[in-house]
């Protein structure tokens, strides 16, 4: 028996995130649209919103461009994609100009998320002096790096440079569930305020580099949570910017979690 358009969706979802749990797909629910039959995540940079629909009997990947920078900004999102690889075939509604793009292809998965990051890094639309620059050119050195960081800052003394902007970058490698309707809260399982001063802690006492790296790898993870738990965490417990009492660096990094009862499971399978 095939799969409905619907459970196509849902599966493409589900496989997405299992590879980047940091994307937040909403499913169009209109009765008079592609109810089910589409998907689609927040606005990116430029206001692009990246889409997945099932028409002509397939699942095609879209770029919705945002209003008045739509029809003006068609050729320039084309060259783009052009220049970083994509020769897909511009895929057109028959009934009508189609300003947004419709994009074929026999990888969608790949070249969905691929799409993302490009458009994620890149100010399509906006002038030239605002074109992204910032960007994580290595992600398997992400906690090497933050650890030079912390560790510039501590032989320095100039500590007041540690702040929770060090790890905001990095969301993508370090989330551990997926956010949903009721989960729309972005929870630092330990909280940064507490890394950054073991950081410091840690650099006092001799450690190097690597032995901090390692550390920040084991301890520095997203959930996302409700925002009726965070509340909960931050203004009950007192937990805001510290662990519960007791609790030492290499023990359970859900305890803040776990004993307030914050529901955050399942983790993304490859946390399991």
């Amino acid at each position: 028996m095939c799969a409905s358009p619907q459970e196509l969706i849902k599966e493409f979802i589900s496989r997405i995130n299992k590879k980047d749990p940091s994307i937040y797909f909403k499913i169009e629910t209109s009765p008079r649209g592609r109810n089910g039959k589409r998907c689609y995540t927040n606005p990116l940079k430029s206001g692009v919103i990246l889409e997945v629909l099932f028409i002509y009997d397939e699942l095609l990947i879209g770029i919705a461009l945002p209003g008045a920078k739509g029809n003006l900004s068609r050729s320039t999102v084309i060259e783009y994609l052009t220049k970083n690889g994509f020769v897909f075939k511009l895929h057109l509604d028959s009934k009508k100009e189609q300003k947004n793009l419709r994009l074929e292809t026999n990888s969608l998965d790949e070249d969905f998320i691929k799409l993302y990051e490009l458009i994620s890094n890149c100010d399509l639309l906006d002038p030239p002096a605002s074109i992204g620059w910032k960007k994580i050119a290595q992600s398997s050195k992400i906690y090497h790096d933050m650890a030079k960081i912390c560790q510039i800052a501590a032989s320095s003394g100039n500590t007041r440079f540690l702040d929770r902007w060090v790890f905001d970058q990095v969301d993508k490698y370090i989330v551990i569930n997926q956010r949903t309707e009721t989960r729309t809260y972005r929870e630092h399982i330990v909280p940064c305020d507490f890394i950054l001063r073991h950081t410091i802690e840690m650099y006092s006492e001799g450690s190097d580099t690597e032995e901090v790296a390692h550390m920040l790898k084991k301890n520095l993870k997203i959930a996302w949570i409700d925002p009726k738990d965070a509340e909960y965490i931050d203004r009950v417990k007192k937990w805001r910017t510290t662990m519960p009492d007791g609790w030492k660096w290499g023990e359970n990094i859900y305890e803040r979690l776990d004993q307030s009862g914050t529901k955050y499971l399942p983790l993304v399978p490859d946390l399991i």
